[in-house]
């Protein structure tokens, strides 16, 4: 049953990590043509981490994907590797910039934009920690079982 909802839920993550770049890279824009928000040319170092942590998932996403139909690059321990460290991006990119937006007098679009950012990231977050649970439980289940049979192919991340 965890598997049939894992794949709905990396959807999901794609989805949202796609919304969060776009958004991320257009105040990235926007703040390089207009001093809004730092008064300088530069975006926003938290706006900056949403944008690495979506293509990061980008990556991750594709890793764990793959590892569903090539199961000689799916390695239990690296899945959850991948999870933990992707969970643990969104929740410091999400946690950075709502500080960045509690600290700093915003207004307008580009203000607006960081705000659905941060909500998206957090959503994003939680998904990652759902996913997480998902793929950690076959492995906590299964430890103490007899460690030296291998039982199979192990593609808990997805």
């Amino acid at each position: 049953m965890a598997m049939d909802l894992v794949l709905p839920l990396r959807v999901v993550q794609a989805l949202l990590a796609l919304i969060v770049l776009g958004l991320t890279g257009w105040v990235a824009h926007e703040v390089a043509d207009d001093r809004l928000i730092t008064g300088s040319r530069s975006s926003p170092s938290q706006n900056s981490f949403l944008i690495f942590t979506s293509v990061w998932t980008f990556l991750a996403l594709a890793y764990l994907l793959g590892s569903r139909f090539m199961t000689k690059i799916a390695h239990g321990i690296a899945i959850l590797v991948v999870e933990v460290i992707t969970m643990l991006f969104w929740f410091a990119g999400a946690i950075a910039l709502a500080v960045f937006l509690g600290d700093s007098i915003c207004r307008g679009r580009v203000c607006r934009a960081l705000q659905a950012a941060c909500v998206f990231a957090f959503f994003e977050w939680l998904l990652w920690v759902a996913t997480l649970v998902l793929s950690a439980l076959p492995a906590w289940r299964s430890r103490g079982v007899d460690a030296a049979k291998p039982t199979g192919t192990y593609n808990a991340g997805v």
